[in-house]
């Protein structure tokens, strides 16, 4: 069976995927297995960081001490601040929504939990990327 050039080329195009993805999957399953959280390490520092980031939101979006009506370019600004602050708290309660689902919580199945989230975890890469 000889194969035209364009169906060897997606044919080895395909394979070169596979290949890819599996090694993605392995590595970071790997990586879930071997961690005590049961989570990656880079969802680990993803998850650090957007609690990071939750805790500065509610830290702006407490009200400032006292009367500070200065002028009004101030309390606008401070408005605006404090908006911004409440929009980024939702999107990082989002983000962690997103990466708290991506933890092995099966330790007697510790390898089966492991593989199951890395699937997850490069399933959901893009969204998470994305937030």
């Amino acid at each position: 069976m000889v194969l035209d050039p364009f169906s060897t080329l997606s044919l080895a195009s395909n394979i070169v995927q596979f290949v890819d993805f599996s090694s993605k999957l392995f590595s970071v399953s790997s990586d879930i297995y071997g961690s005590a959280s049961g989570v990656s390490q880079q969802t680990e520092q993803m998850i650090t960081k957007a609690n990071h980031l939750q805790n500065i939101c509610s830290q702006l979006s407490i009200p400032s001490d006292g009367p500070d009506q200065r002028n009004s370019l101030q309390s606008a600004s401070n408005t605006a601040l404090k908006i911004l602050a409440k929009d980024c708290k939702v999107t990082a309660e989002e983000l962690l929504h997103a990466l708290q689902s991506l933890a092995a919580t099966r330790p007697q199945q510790k390898a089966w939990a492991s593989f199951r989230v890395a699937l997850a975890t490069l399933w959901k890469r893009d969204k998470i990327d994305v937030m």
